[in-house]
């Protein structure tokens, strides 16, 4: 492989191997930089499972966005081949360092500082529902720069996904194992928190915790056996940091911390204090302390013998077993479908035994209904019209399916599994993009849940009792719901909701109450079903895909701009934008569940987020200055403008705050003011508002959703709300003339950017190919620069007029997940 190009990456130098992959260093010859890239071992291409575990990786790692976790940037196939392209890090294990210094030991102010880095990044995944569940210092890099790199998410476990662990494989580093993972138990965070305890011990010392000349007695080691007293090697260490550690150690998940956020708590603490600790040499060691606690239980126990209550303490025990309830068997999530493309709209029978479901079919040509008997191979295609149908729900005798069609004549539509003639129920008039949305009956047919839309990504659960007709409102905070089932006994209402960051599964009481997150249903769950028997629960899991793309506008070929993909992850990136400078990239992504704004270096190196808000942020606009980046945020469910420090020193505050959307900012030339898009006069305007707070004036009457400010100040362009293939509009602030600027068909209201050259934008041209076009301010003519082959969407342009940034939609995928014993 040395020296191979594989796409536009050589290959210079293999750095390791693993159980799950061969790592090379290779040189990105479009972006210039160094980057590592991770294949699939060759013997494991042909295994689905392997693959699977391959994709799990890139997917669980670029799912966590923070400084000290290895950034991927994309992933690939080469003959056949899969590879995930990752941040190249220039600098040492952790392991190494450790080995490094002996027989001298890290200084303690290194290991604070290295213990930091790593309890941090470990906290961003776990709080993604993320398991690393192979946490040790040989997957820990340290840069040049002595920044933590946390590596190899190989065995990491999204919380709830699909088990690809092989249950007779022991995996992971077994000196670093939890002792619920060496006995095959199930893991959750505390594993992970076990783990660093080790390492952190390792770092102190110099050497592990627990030893064993093999595996076997490694592990006995393990489960048996406590680390020798670490005053031994560290007599510096205050009480406090003993006793963080050995709490961190304990054998037993519930004595541990149980969160990486509470260890993190007392990991500052003891570091602010331990300058001021009086070195004692530390606790007693738990070996003792249990030995001693369990002679005294002991004597204690032989006393009640001897005095004749041995009777009475074995009734009590026989009592206590017999009522103590039967503790329920966890849910067990298991993946019904992963075909090509998404599976959508699942529906299960009313005995558990089948569903139905939306999918395009091995050529991805039409959507259509299809029947699939769980735990059986094999389909039953039940639709097979042109039209898109989805939204299947089963007939009250299990023998029918009744669904949404849409096409040139929708409506809902009634088909036997048996075969025969469809029917048509009920003819829709026409479109219903806003409505009360997602009806569904109660069991006992006397209420019906439902979704009431507000505005874009809030809808709230309501319930109407047809007795009365009396409109009962359940939640009240302003997020989106994507879909809700009644459980059989009408009690509760599970619904997918985005109220905690991502879209997740939830119950509330039908009757009212605060939601609950389920520990079911994991990252993304959209549409839902309930048996009746309310043992099973099937629910879509998927992810849009968007990239950002670059293109060189001074290469064009043969009139056709050639973008390549610049910055991407498993997640949607997207509306990008140069820093005044030209020395910074700000967007917007999902990557770690929720809308965030980010910032890199223009080549997509030294990615930062930049906001935590865990509310959908997006389209940012970086300040004349490029000190500052103003962007949308729904923080209280509505969209306000807010603005951040474009370093994320500061936190975002507010510089909009109505109950109305206010929408797509921009900035005035002087960088004094910010211009936004609201619908708080009724329908959508352009507003200006003044940087360090006042009134917003209205500046549009027509309408208008996007706009931007000429570089004098003199003039500004925008478009009109909704006005998808219309014109661009300017207003002369010398004389208020409102008037057209661009007759022309710019396609999409946000699909346009303004610079000191002129207006880019796209349009269409006589074959109504998409086409990038200038409109400059200098001639006052339209000029097309090139065709796009894709539905680009147009983004920012470099200040030296080099570079071009689109966005690109490449896709929803989803598949079809079944929870069993659903309680």
């Amino acid at each position: 492989m040395i020296g191979k190009t594989i796409s536009h990456f050589t290959i210079l130098e293999k750095l390791g191997e693993g159980g799950m992959g061969i790592v090379y260093k290779a040189k990105d010859t479009k972006l210039d930089r160094f980057v590592a890239l991770k294949f699939l071992p060759h013997f494991l291409t042909a295994n689905e499972t392997e693959k699977a575990r391959f994709l799990q990786e890139a997917k669980a790692a670029s799912a966590i966005n923070h400084a000290n976790v290895c950034v991927i940037y994309d992933l690939q196939e080469h003959e056949s081949q899969q590879f995930i392209v990752m941040e190249y890090v220039d600098g040492s294990t952790l392991r190494d360092i450790i080995s490094n210094s002996a027989p001298r030991k890290l200084d303690l102010r290194s290991v604070m500082n290295f213990a930091f880095q790593i309890a941090e990044a470990l906290q961003v995944a776990h709080e993604q529902g993320i398991m690393h569940r192979d946490v040790k210092s040989e997957n820990i890099m340290v840069n040049t720069k002595n920044q933590i790199k946390v590596m190899d998410f190989g065995l990491a476990k999204l919380k709830d996904s699909l088990k690809l662990t092989k249950t007779t494989s022991t995996l992971g580093t077994v000196a670093y194992m939890s002792p619920e993972m060496i006995q095959g138990q199930g893991v959750d965070a505390r594993s992970d928190i076990f783990s660093f305890g080790v390492v952190l011990y390792e770092m102190l010392t110099g050497q592990l915790p627990f030893s064993g000349d093999f595996e076997a007695a490694m592990i006995f080691s393990i489960l048996n056996e406590e680390p020798d007293p670490i005053h031994k090697f560290r007599p510096d260490l205050s009480s406090e940091f003993l006793h963080l550690l050995n709490r961190a150690l304990e054998k037993e998940p519930e004595n541990r911390y149980q969160s990486m956020k509470d260890l993190l708590i007392d990991l500052k603490r003891v570091n602010r204090d331990q300058s001021k600790s009086d070195n004692q040499p530390g606790l007693v060691t738990k070996s003792k302390s249990i030995a001693s606690l369990g002679n005294l239980q002991k004597r204690k126990f032989v006393l009640f013998l001897s005095i004749g209550f041995s009777a009475i303490i074995a009734i009590l025990m026989i009592v206590i077993f017999m009522i103590q309830p039967a503790s329920s068997p966890p849910p067990i999530t298991t993946l019904l479908t992963s075909y090509i493309g998404s599976e959508t709209y699942p529906a299960i029978s009313y005995d558990g035994k089948k569903f139905a479901f939306t999918w395009a079919g091995e050529k991805q040509d039409n959507e259509d209904i299809y029947i699939k008997l769980i735990g059986e191979e094999g389909l039953q295609h039940l639709t097979t019209e042109p039209e898109w149908e989805y939204c299947a729900t089963w007939s009250n005798d299990g023998n029918s399916i009744i669904f949404i069609r849409g096409g040139e004549a929708p409506g809902i539509y009634r088909k036997s599994l048996l075969g025969g003639r469809e029917t048509q129920l009920y003819s829709f008039n026409s479109p219903i993009f806003y409505a009360d949305m997602i009806p569904k009956f109660s069991p006992d047919g006397q209420s019906i849940a439902f979704a009431r839309y507000y505005s874009y990504g809030i809808r709230e659960l309501f319930v109407v009792h047809l007795k009365n007709h009396y409109l009962q409102q359940l939640t009240f905070d302003k997020k989106e719901i994507n879909d809700l089932a009644w459980t059989p006994d009408g009690h509760n209402i599970i619904f997918s909701s985005d109220r905690g960051g991502i879209a997740q599964l939830w119950r509330i009481r039908s009757k009212g109450g605060q939601p609950e997150l389920l520990d079911i249903g994991g990252y993304n769950a959209r549409s839902l079903s309930i048996s009746r028997n309310d043992q099973r629960l099937v629910y879509e899991m998927g992810d849009e895909k968007q990239n950002i793309w670059r293109a060189n506008i001074r290469d064009i070929d043969s009139g056709v701009i050639k973008p390549y993909r610049f910055i991407s992850s498993s997640k949607s990136d997207c509306f990008p934008v140069y820093s005044p400078d030209g020395e910074k990239i700000a967007f917007m992504s999902n990557r770690t569940g929720i809308r965030e704004i980010y910032t890199c270096n223009s080549d997509g190196t030294e990615l930062i987020q930049i906001t935590s808000l865990s509310a959908h942020s997006g389209v940012p606009k970086w300040s004349p200055s490029g000190e500052f980046l103003i962007f949308e945020s729904r923080l209280e469910g509505n969209s306000d403008i807010m603005i951040v420090d474009a370093l994320g020193r500061i936190p975002p505050r507010k510089l909009t705050n109505h109950p109305s959307d206010d929408r797509m900012p921009s900035w005035s030339a002087d960088g004094q003011y910010v211009y936004f898009s609201s619908n708080r006069s009724g329908n959508y305007q352009i507003h200006k508002i003044p940087i360090r707070g006042g009134e917003a004036v209205q500046i549009t009457t027509q309408s208008g959703f996007c706009g931007y400010e000429s570089s004098n100040g003199k003039k500004f362009y925008y478009k009109k709300y909704m006005d998808i293939t219309g014109p661009i509009y300017e207003i002369n602030f010398e004389n208020g003339e409102d008037t057209i600027a661009i007759n022309d068909v710019c396609f999409s209201t946000v699909n346009w950017i303004l610079n000191a050259e002129g207006i880019y934008y796209v349009s269409r041209n006589e074959k109504n190919d998409q086409v990038l076009k200038l409109f400059r301010f200098m001639t006052n003519e339209i000029e097309q620069l090139g065709e796009l082959e894709e539905p680009f969407a147009l983004s920012d342009v470099s200040d030296d007029f080099k570079y071009i940034l689109f966005f690109l939609n490449e896709g929803y995928s989803s598949d079809i997940y079944l929870v069993d014993f659903y309680q």
